[in-house]
């Protein structure tokens, strides 16, 4: 067990972990299931451009800003793609499920 403080520097780690007092979580609102795709710590005062960072990198993969839904999506179009993601994630548990007892059952 290491008896080093965690806010020195070890194994050439540079990071000072005592600044990072911004804590964020990356998660799909439509999951019920409320699971963290992913989870990042910055110091506040990057916070700014972090947000720019994550703007253009939504750009990039082809994605929006819900104020540009807002404005530019009156049909919904994003919404109801991701309900019906959603309505197929759903429906391939259930068919995975009743596999799985039929498998059981079989057996």
């Amino acid at each position: 067990m290491p008896t080093e403080n965690a806010n020195e520097n070890t194994n050439n780690n540079t990071k000072d972990y005592a600044k990072m007092d911004l804590a964020m979580a990356l998660r799909d609102i439509h999951d019920k299931s409320g699971d963290i795709l992913v989870g990042v710590s910055i110091p506040h005062r990057h916070m700014g451009a972090f947000v720019q960072d994550v703007l253009a990198l939504a750009d990039k993969y082809e994605g929006a800003t819900f104020e540009e839904l807002l404005e530019n999506d009156a049909d919904d179009a994003s919404l109801e793609a991701c309900i019906a993601r959603r309505c197929r994630l759903t429906a391939d548990d259930v068919v995975e499920q009743a596999s799985n007892i039929l498998s059981d059952a079989i057996e």
